[in-house]
């Protein structure tokens, strides 16, 4: 009867041990999927921010360019009108 017994006991640890094998994989399968799910929306997350960011730079850039063409186009109003002044032997009132 002990051997009966002790085979018993073998088998039904045997069992424990398959389904305690089966479950883990289980857990660590949803664990994972869990984790990927997680680490792909902050990815998307991230890009989204990204992608932001660098339309606000771009933004940014535009308006810096649009300034110096600006600039550049009243620098080259004034050294004309100063050249029209000096053409014409206009002289300059004195800043009070």
């Amino acid at each position: 009867m002990r051997s009966l017994y002790g085979r018993l006991v073998a088998f039904v640890v045997g069992l424990v041990a398959l389904a305690a094998i089966v479950l883990g994989g289980l857990f660590h399968q949803q664990l994972r999927g869990q984790l990927l799910a997680a680490v792909s929306a902050a990815t998307t997350e991230i890009a989204g921010t990204a992608l932001q960011i660098d339309n606000l730079i771009r933004g940014e850039d535009g308006a810096v360019q649009e300034a110096g063409q600006a600039s550049s186009g009243l620098s080259g109003n004034a050294h004309t009108t100063q050249q029209l002044l000096d053409r014409f032997h206009v002289q300059r009132l004195a800043a009070s």
